[in-house]
């Protein structure tokens, strides 16, 4: 008998003798093995949004309502910023840089959004800053003062808004497009944005390294990640305001997108791999896992819309998620999602087709309103105590390939878990017949065995006959060769599959 547990998903790693598992898909890390990947279920009440949606957030005003914001794309003044409210997706479009309703954002842009205040600020790089106080009508163009510059990167440090990645757009002395500068508002004062201003601070750095600026992070302390640098911005009083230290270099943000924090981590993707900043220093967390096969596998990262990239970290379950339009995408729309448990240092990855990623704070619900989402309680799709109905706590959200909201709280995706490859026979390159396995599975619907086995490592891979489990936990299978693997596929909910069993396996010829 040989147990066979399902260690990390590292693909990277030759597949003969490989301690961890060849495949993980559509199941999520955890300490022992792997759970279910629930199914991405549409949100019942509000329509689908008229375009791909290309950035979203979701905040509480000061008397604890949630506010759910979505901004789609589109050329001309097509693209939209709405809110979610009593059910329904209400246009909050403002004026816009032209004065015309609505806002243009090209193909590769997309919105960022901060929480100012009791407002949300939305930026992108050919629109005015954004600003919606809450309860207002529409947004309105956030800044006041000669100098209006826009962006791509929003975040708010200590009493600041802060900008990056310019288009330095209007007012005396505007000079463009300048991808490397930095810059703050006034103190507590988001619709001033000038140059040098002692009595209010405000002011900007252009860096002189690490190229354009990728993504900023927001708190006490700023993270400013460029293209191949990371800079600390710190807050030091007039009249320098803010110090940047360049606290890492030939390291930085290579897909915006990928940017997620929680805490003091901060999760990215640069050109060799993936990477968890601490505030101190970056480590590799894909390296001999799944760097490579991220890059150049089956699977692999889809590089003419790296645009599309999203990512969330969830700090309550303690995982990663980005999800990616990978080379088998239809119109490069994401169909992957990639999951990274920080605690266990273990991946998988999930397919699903989505336009973005984020963390909402669903509605809160009486009975009562529930009747505007469905007419039945059964085709409600989560419990009635789920967050997304109680509006109590923070979920997992994504707007489906029809720019539909959903919650990740449908029926589980089919699960694939493929073992490590092993020599089963009694050495000297012996073959094995492996008449029985038994699978270590918490749950599930269904479960089944496919094995999959070649006699030499230059050989292509054979499939074998799929056995499903009987009615004492076996799955029943002849396979006769050198070198096997073993798929194990499931189906519903299950909590825990830990790994397998190979409990009748003899040398071949000995049977």
């Amino acid at each position: 008998m040989t147990i066979v547990p399902f260690g990390g998903w590292t693909p990277d790693l030759a597949p003969l003798g490989n301690q961890g598992v060849l495949a993980a898909r559509n199941c999520i890390p955890q300490a022992r093995g792997y759970r279910h990947f629930p199914g991405l279920g549409v949100y019942a009440g509000p329509a689908p949004l008229a375009d791909r949606v290309v950035g979203a957030a979701s905040a509480k005003d000061k008397s604890g309502n949630t506010l759910n914001y979505a901004g789609i794309r589109g050329g001309g003044n097509a693209a939209r910023l709405s809110l979610l409210a009593a059910s329904a997706w209400q246009d909050k479009s403002g004026a816009g840089g032209d004065g015309n309703a609505g806002y243009g954002v090209n193909e590769g842009e997309g919105w960022e959004f901060a929480k100012w205040g009791e407002s949300m600020l939305a930026t992108t790089i050919s629109e005015p800053l954004q600003q919606h106080s809450f309860g207002a009508a529409t947004f309105v163009n956030a800044i006041a003062s000669d100098r209006r510059p826009r962006a791509r990167r929003i975040a708010i440090i200590r009493d600041f808004v802060v900008l990056g990645n310019i288009d330095d757009a209007v007012g005396s002395g505007a000079d463009g497009l300048v991808p490397s500068r930095v810059w703050w508002s006034g103190i507590n004062n988001a619709a001033l944005f000038a140059e040098g201003d002692a009595t209010t601070q405000s002011d900007f750095q252009d860096l002189q390294s690490g190229g354009a600026v990728q993504r900023i992070v927001g708190g006490e302390a700023g993270t400013v990640f460029c293209e191949t640098s990371i800079f600390r911005m710190t807050y030091v009083g007039s009249p320098v305001v803010f110090q940047f230290d360049e606290v890492e270099r030939n390291r930085g943000v290579w897909v915006p997108g990928s940017v997620a924090t929680a805490g003091r981590l901060t999760f990215f993707l640069d050109r060799d791999g993936w990477y968890v900043w601490d505030g101190q220093g970056s480590t590799p967390i894909g390296v001999d896992k799944i760097d490579r096969t991220f890059l150049s596998g089956g699977d692999a990262i889809d590089l003419a819309h790296l645009d599309r990239v999203s990512a969330v970290a969830d700090p309550v379950n303690r995982l990663y998620y980005c999800a990616y339009p990978s080379v088998n995408a239809v119109s490069g729309t994401p169909d992957r999602v990639l999951v990274f448990d920080w605690v266990n240092q273990k991946w998988s990855l999930a397919e699903v087709e989505l336009d973005c990623l984020f963390r909402a704070l669903s509605e809160g619900n009486t009975l009562d309103s529930l009747d505007s989402i469905s007419g039945s309680i059964d085709a409600l799709g989560a419990s009635l105590d789920s967050a997304v109905y109680t509006g109590r706590n923070v979920s997992l959200a994504a707007f489906d390939g029809a720019h539909a909201l959903g919650f990740f709280t449908a029926e589980p995706l089919p699960a694939t878990i493929d073992t490590g490859e092993m020599q089963l026979g009694s050495g000297d390159g012996a073959r094995a017949v492996v008449t029985s396995v038994r699978p270590i599975v918490d749950g599930a619907t269904s479960v089944s065995v496919q094995p999959l086995t070649r006699d030499l490592p230059t050989q292509p891979i054979v499939a074998g006959n799929i056995a499903a489990v009987d009615a004492v936990g076996a799955c029943r299978l002849r396979s006769n060769a050198r070198y096997h693997r073993f798929r194990v596929r499931l189906s519903g909910p299950f909590t825990s599959a830990q790994g397998i069993e190979v409990s009748q396996a003899a040398p071949a010829g000995a049977r």
